[in-house]
């Protein structure tokens, strides 16, 4: 009543199988108690013959299969113990899944053949650092329908890398849990559905933002699609909420759509800053190939309101392409989120000197230093250390700028700032509020042209360059040197009109041109000329604009007619020339503080011949008046 096997042998499906075991209870009447075992190793593409049809379009498998199969228990109920190791077993589906041949991988389960029916109790896969539990049932004729509940425990993300290639640059962090539910028939497959729970999630998005931490929320897995409508996430410490999507498993590409509000500018694209941004929302993708911004929508408490659009392109050696369009921008404040320590762009330090940056911007309107402008643009270029903002337009209503900037910060040396432009017929007071808040000292129109550079984090203390500039029709106003030069001359009782008070309205010119040197934050100058109806001035010297203060010498050439109290001047040195007697011109030196310096009257004989040649050249004087002045005050 007992049938022993020892080397048995059989072919199912194509496939050679070895057989051992014994079945007992072997007689009529009585039911045969099993006790089976076979073994088969064989290409798996022959087993593809099991899975439904069809096979699931992309999906790839190659290489040597080992299948032990146990069957035991009665013959009517059999107990059925599957275990096979696919270990050898290469698996690539689309682009982006790849199980490696020599990656462990087994599939095992426990059930019992019910008639027709295989009820699966328990099973499970190993796959890498993937592993899960099963159950479900299978029918074997037919149409062979099955369903089974595959349960998800505990998955750690950082693993997901060895069958998704394409995440490993993302460091991913968290663990994954839930439950997944396949069915079908022999002849097709339902999409799988499932539902997750993900915690602690996190990647790393090199340096181009900051990594993204504590995600928590549900994920929907329909077909090949993955869905999570409802994640709260922080990007480093700016909380975001955020809607996913995956909509194709075989070809990876992750959809975000994100919204944030009172946002950490270094979280972002930018370096640091002292504000937040007030909201930020829009979408980005991440793919196999690089990370994209679909108008990306960004305010900020100052005012600025700009859509992000461009991507990363590649990880190894990133290169940034960013169209930034701005309905308005604060300069002032977006220059300030650039403050921070510089953001390294790639994975290794070694990449960062490899990334490229280019980023294109538009501003419809807006402010910088109080000056207010329209319609500028910009094309910015970033490379091992060197950033290049050129060619810089903006409409200045009235008036224009063009330039160009260059930020150079070699590794371990002192970071180069350099700024270089054109003005034309630009408004001359705001102009004047770039560098100072402080009211501005002159009216008008103004147009120049000024190379500068120094170091980038000390610039007014280092800085080198030049200036070369012309004002015309405005107001030299609220200048203490000039109210204090009136005073000493007198003025009052030399001119038969009135002059305004310089302290409080200043004086009317045509026409101011200077060309300036600058270093170390030293304006040097030796042909500042101002031309107006009352009177024409020019000076020579010095401005520090570090430490407040100025040297120069003033010339002076009042061009009114002399009237009766002309004896009543205090000042010696004066001139009187031609028919009408009209006064030439006199000599004082300023120095001090620049907000109020000391003014004294000087003679000619003090000034030396250089400042003398100067003074002759832009008053447009003969040589012959110095040296009647120097009889006059011998």
């Amino acid at each position: 009543n007992q049938l022993k096997i020892t080397q048995g042998n059989f072919v199912w499906q194509g496939i050679p199988w070895s057989l051992s075991g014994r079945i007992e209870e072997f007689a009529p009447g009585k039911e045969p108690l099993l006790n089976l075992r076979g073994e088969a190793r064989t290409d798996i593409r022959k087993l593809t013959r099991l899975l439904p049809e069809p096979i699931p379009p992309g999906l790839s498998l190659k290489g040597q299969a080992a299948i032990a199969l146990r069957i035991t228990e009665n013959f009517s109920s059999p107990e059925v113990n599957l275990d096979s190791d696919l270990t050898e077993v290469e698996v690539r589906w689309g682009k982006a899944v790849r199980k490696p041949p020599g990656m462990p991988t087994t599939l095992g389960l426990q059930g019992t053949l019910e008639g027709e029916k295989l009820q699966i109790r328990g099973g499970h896969v190993a796959m890498g650092g993937l592993k899960a539990d099963f159950e479900g049932e299978v029918a074997l004729k037919g149409a062979t329908p099955f369903r089974f509940i595959v349960q998800l425990s505990q998955y750690d993300l950082a693993k997901l890398e060895q069958l998704l290639p394409a995440v490993e640059d993302f460091r991913l962090q968290g663990t994954l849990s839930g439950d997944l539910f396949l069915s079908g028939t022999r002849d097709r497959l339902d999409p799988p559905q499932g539902e997750l729970t993900l915690r602690e999630g996190g990647a790393h998005f090199f340096n181009v933002v900051a990594d993204l931490n504590h995600t928590q929320g549900e994920i929907f897995l329909s077909g090949h699609s993955v869905n999570a409508p409802k994640l709260k996430t922080y990007l480093g410490e700016s909380p975001f909420d955020v809607a996913a999507q995956i909509s194709d498993l075989a070809d990876f590409c992750l959809l975000i759509d994100l919204e944030g509000q009172n946002l950490r500018p270094q979280d972002l694209i930018f370096r640091g800053g002292k504000t937040n941004l007030t909201s930020v929302y829009g979408q980005m993708a991440i793919d196999a190939e690089g990370i994209y911004f679909t108008h990306v929508h960004a305010r900020t408490g100052g005012g600025t309101r700009a859509a992000v659009s461009g991507g990363v392109h590649g990880y190894s050696k990133p290169r940034v392409e960013l169209s930034i369009d701005a309905e308005y921008g604060n300069v002032d404040e977006i220059l300030e989120f650039y403050s921070g320590p510089p953001r390294q762009v790639g994975r290794k330090k070694e990449e960062a000197g490899q990334t490229e940056v280019d980023i294109k911007v538009k501003v419809e309107a807006g402010t910088f230093h109080k000056v207010e402008f329209a319609q500028a643009a910009a094309d910015i270029h970033y490379q091992a250390g060197i950033l290049r903002a050129y060619p810089l337009h903006a409409d200045l209503a009235p008036g224009y700028y063009v330039g160009r900037i260059v930020w150079v910060e070699p590794p371990g040396s002192t970071a180069l700032l350099k700024v270089t432009g054109h003005l034309e017929d630009v408004n001359a007071e705001e102009a004047q509020n770039i560098q100072s808040d402080a009211p501005g000292l002159i009216t008008g129109t103004l147009r120049g042209d000024f190379y500068l550079e120094g170091d980038g984090r000390n610039f007014i203390e280092t800085s080198r360059g030049g200036l070369a500039l012309e004002a015309h029709n405005g107001v030299l106003r609220r200048f203490n040197v000039l109210s204090k030069v009136f005073s000493l001359l007198n003025v009052a009782q030399i001119f038969s009109f009135q002059l305004p008070d310089m302290a409080r309205e200043g004086m009317p010119y045509q026409k101011i041109t200077a060309s300036f040197s600058l270093r170390k934050g030293v304006l040097a100058s030796e042909d500042l000329l101002v031309d107006s109806n009352a009177i024409n001035m020019s000076m020579v010297g010095e401005i520090d604009l570090v430490n407040n203060e100025i040297d120069a010498v003033l010339g002076v050439k009042p061009l009114q007619t002399v009237d009766s109290v002309i004896s009543k001047i205090p000042i010696a040195g004066w001139i009187l020339n031609g028919e009408d007697e009209s006064l030439i011109m006199t000599h004082f030196r300023v120095k001090g503080d620049r907000r109020s310096p000391e003014v004294e009257a000087i003679p000619i004989t003090s000034i030396s011949e250089k400042v003398r040649g100067v003074f002759r050249r832009v008053l447009g004087l003969p040589a012959k008046v110095f040296s009647d002045l120097e009889k006059a005050t011998q």
